[in-house]
């Protein structure tokens, strides 16, 4: 698109248009400002053209719309063109500020500096100068004189290359200035006509929060546009996250230093509220939108939460069975269900310490989360005197615990991607039919090396992690298939077919013959002497697999003792009849092993069973003895109650199967399921002598070689 060109002309008075044209201009003016706020730039760019041609040559109502496409041009990183319609603005109006320091900054993008110095010092010695021009001639004085490398405007310039205690210097000065930004709150005064109120704003605030916090405010205003006025005295309509942060860094220039241990306050920013059509508000982008409906679920979960604990403790207060002990008042962790259904978990200790804020401070935890009420410096010693509260510490505790969690949480799917890029590396490999090489190699055992560095970190946090320590010990089978050249093709999963049924278990049938055909192939081309080279690897696996068991058996007893805890404050507070109501109803089923919620014993012996069931595989291939590997794997699996027809189905599996006896296939026994399933419930004595009395299960293999 061309730029629109103008002659030069003295400049005149506004224009005298009549009420037709100013009505078309006005109307593509808007137009052009709303495509701009959709980022929809060479629309905006258009729309503005079309205004322009309406205007007589030399109006000084085109300087702002010539400025306008030039920062459309800027957005766009057109930076020539930008500066073109800088200098046709500054035709019709030479001391234009703006029009001035647009063209600066597109001139310094282009590497032009000595003609950008010359655009901001005509700025910087009239009325106009602001600290930002300012800031920026130094910029460019520093630049032309070769004390600081060229950057673009407003990027952070790296420290000069004199050593790396200069660099230091300046990553920390930059930091610091980072967090300062990030702790400031800015008092917004929003105006409409005569009425002012008042917002308190992080520099976080998205567009979307901002116009969803304004019409909180002014529930009755009906439809506007936000819009502030910039250091040059031009008012701008904000449309996006990027036009708030725009006017915070205008009221940031003027921060106050830290006082009182307190976060720094910055200066008032004015935002004025101009009524205008439902279609003419400038829609926040998507991302700000979403953000903001999960604020507001966050809020609606923690609110719903609270009210019912309130309720709780109060029916719990009347009844005369609050406990004096907060450590017996432990329950269930806080639950509530989202719009769409979801049930969410929150953490108690969050709920509590939501409650006894509110208790010490008298300030509402649940309120709309602004602090224009109470002032943020009340709110703040609010919440120091709630951290000095005796009630605090066991809260503090159970968050530093559960903060540990989530972190070794973290670190442990860190090193799991870590994984995936090795395996994505050894599957192409296989796909394409070729022999490891070293450089593949090389990079595989360098992501599983990243893979450990992620998972000893998560075991630093918390010694007795569980799953940290279950992926190590996989982490070093991993390392043992590779030395031993094991490298399986990927199967690609099967198209579900519709209807289910037959043709579904046809479908999964071939998907694991497919699998299993795959992995005798890969088995035919391993080496005895790769697979010996292997075991270092197979006994380190071992090690960690043993040290997760003692984990695992600790970290159950764990969990089973807060549970304890909670159901006996739950009985204590519901009462006696509710106490006894639930000790007869039937206890649910317990989790199968691998499934969420099974014991963290049984899945790390099940993960330790698939490891050794593995290597009894290699052991096989490579003609060395496998059979004891294959017991332990099946021990493993009887510790970790695995049903004998998941046992039977996993041997038929093993590539060696023709050489154990299985016996015959179990018949199943329907009469004595329809009598188990229509006898009423059982007392737990009862329960025992029968299944004492109950033959055990059929079909468990014996691993003797066949005869």
């Amino acid at each position: 698109m061309s730029g629109t060109s103008v002659k030069k002309a003295s400049p005149g008075s506004k224009s005298d248009l009549g009420p037709e044209v100013a009505s078309k201009v006005s109307a593509l003016k808007g137009a052009a400002e709303k495509a701009y706020g959709n980022r929809e730039f060479a629309k905006a760019l258009e729309q503005w053209e079309q205004a322009a041609k309406l205007l007589p040559e030399g109006a000084r109502e085109r300087v702002d719309i010539l400025i306008n496409r030039a920062s459309a041009y800027y957005a766009m990183k057109k930076f020539k063109h930008a500066a073109k319609e800088c200098s046709n603005a500054l035709a019709i109006a030479p001391t234009s500020a703006r029009a001035l320091q647009r063209r600066a900054k597109s001139l310094e993008q282009q590497g032009l500096y000595k003609q950008a110095l010359s655009d901001i010092q005509a700025i910087n010695r009239g009325p106009s100068a602001t600290d930002a021009t300012r800031d920026l001639e130094r910029r460019l004085r520093d630049t032309l004189a070769g004390r600081r490398p060229a950057s673009p405007a407003g990027a952070v310039v790296p420290a000069p290359a004199n050593g790396a205690a200069a660099a230091a210097t300046a990553q920390q000065q930059q930091q610091q200035q980072q967090q300062q930004q990030r702790a400031v709150t800015i008092a917004a005064k929003c105006s409409l006509g005569d009425e002012t109120r008042v917002l308190h704003l992080t520099s976080a605030v998205s567009y979307a929060q901002l116009l969803d916090g304004v019409k909180a405010k002014f529930p009755d205003a009906g439809s506007f546009k936000l819009k502030y006025t910039d250091r040059d005295g031009d008012g701008v309509t904000l449309t996006c996250w990027n036009d708030v942060r725009a006017a915070m860094q205008d009221a940031l220039t003027a921060v106050a230093a830290p006082k009182g241990g307190l976060a720094p306050m910055a200066p008032s920013m004015k935002i004025t509220l101009v009524p205008c059509g439902e279609s003419e508000v400038p829609p926040p982008p998507g991302e700000e939108l979403a953000q903001l409906e999960a604020i507001r679920r966050r809020q609606e979960q923690i609110a719903r939460i609270a009210a019912a604990r309130a309720e709780q403790q109060a029916a719990a207060a009347s009844q005369g069975q609050q406990q004096k002990d907060p450590q017996q008042q432990q329950q269930q962790p806080a639950a509530a269900a989202t719009p769409s259904g979801e049930i969410v978990e929150i953490d108690d200790w969050l709920v509590d310490f939501a409650n006894l804020f509110r208790r010490v401070s008298g300030i509402d935890a649940d309120g709309h989360a602004e602090l224009a009420g109470e002032g943020y410096e009340s709110a703040q010693r609010a919440m120091e005197a709630t951290l000095r509260a005796d009630e605090a510490a066991p809260l503090l505790d159970a968050a530093a615990e559960r903060f540990r969690e989530v972190a070794c949480n973290g670190l442990y799917n860190w090193g799991n991607v870590h994984l995936c890029v090795a395996h994505k590396l050894l599957d192409g490999l296989a796909e394409a039919d070729a022999e490891l090489d070293k450089a593949t190699e090389a990079k595989a055992v360098a992501a599983f090396d990243k893979a450990e560095e992620r998972f000893l970190e998560a075991l630093r946090l918390h010694a007795d992690y569980v799953d940290g320590l279950v992926a190590l010990a996989q982490l070093e089978f991993e390392r043992a298939k590779l030395r031993a050249r094991l490298i399986v093709r990927p199967t690609p999963p099967p198209p579900a077919p519709e209807g289910g049924g037959e043709p579904e278990k046809a479908a999964a049938d071939a998907f694991q013959a497919a699998q299993a055909e795959a992995l005798r192939a890969a088995l035919a081309k391993v080496k005895a002497a790769d697979v010996e080279a292997a075991r270092p690897h197979l006994a380190k696996a071992e090690e960690w697999f043993g040290k997760s068991a003692a984990a695992a058996v600790a970290a159950d007893a764990k969990r089973q003792a807060e549970k304890d805890a909670r159901a006996a404050a739950r009985k204590q507070q519901q009462g006696g009849a509710a106490a006894a109501a639930e000790a007869e109803a039937p206890a649910a089923a317990a989790p199968a092993p691998g499934e969420p919620g099974a014991s963290y014993a049984a899945n790390a012996r099940i993960m330790h069973g698939n490891t050794l069931y593995e290597w009894s595989q290699l052991l096989a291939a490579a003609g060395a003895e496998w059979r004891a590997a294959l017991d332990a794997a099946v021990e493993r699996f009887k510790a970790a109650e695995c049903t004998a027809a998941d046992l039977r189905s996993a041997l038929k599996n093993h590539t060696h199967a023709h050489e154990l006896d299985l016996g015959p296939e179990p018949e199943p026994e329907p009469e004595a399921k329809a009598k188990a399933e229509a006898a009423p419930a059982k007392s737990e004595a009862a329960k025992a002598e029968a299944e004492a009395k109950a033959p055990k299960a059929k079909g468990l293999p014996a691993l003797s070689k066949k005869k």
